[in-house]
């Protein structure tokens, strides 16, 4: 194939995926988003398991974050901040020396 063969089938392809990528990127029209809108369900048995199960999943949430801040309840800020600065020294000091300085020269 010529180069201006390969450029329209590039070209073709290319703009193809774009086109595609606009189509599936753009809103839903009105009565496809009603169709499938959670308030507008019939089942008023499926609304309120679902209601059940988020109420559920918001109460696992505040355990889950008790838990949390009770560790961090205790914790000293300057402690922890020295650590992370001592750690982040000593991951400073295991990166190798660059390899474009001149040797001899100091590295910065």
């Amino acid at each position: 194939m010529v180069w201006r063969s390969k450029l329209v089938l590039l070209l073709i392809i290319y703009f193809g995926g774009f086109a595609t990528a606009i189509y599936n990127l753009s809103p839903a029209s009105s009565e496809a988003y009603q169709a499938g809108s959670y308030n507008s369900s019939n089942d008023g048995s499926r609304n309120d398991s679902n209601v059940v199960l988020f109420e559920r999943f918001c109460d696992k949430c505040d355990k889950i974050y008790a838990k949390a801040s009770a560790g961090f309840s205790g914790m000293n800020m300057k402690e922890f901040k020295d650590a992370i600065n001592r750690g982040i020294q000593k991951l400073k000091g295991m990166t190798p020396k660059s390899q474009n300085t001149a040797e001899g020269a100091e590295d910065k």
